[in-house]
């Protein structure tokens, strides 16, 4: 598709930041990297920060039942 419309494959993809090297064609080096963006980042840091104030809180409930 790329060779059609004279472009390069990499036009293809997103903005973000995307590596794919593969050696010898079988995979066995195979390397995959995507760079998320950093609004994305922060709210999995969020949401990762919110999941562990719930699991403090579940255990100690949990201990006051005991």
């Amino acid at each position: 598709m790329a060779t059609v419309l004279d472009m390069s494959v990499l036009d293809f993809l997103s903005g973000d930041n995307v590596t794919i090297n593969s050696t010898n064609g079988d995979h066995s080096g195979f390397i995959y990297q995507n760079q998320l963006p950093e609004k994305l980042i922060e709210q999995y840091e969020e949401r990762i920060k919110e999941l562990k104030e719930q699991i403090d809180y579940w255990k100690s409930r949990s201990q006051g039942i005991k």
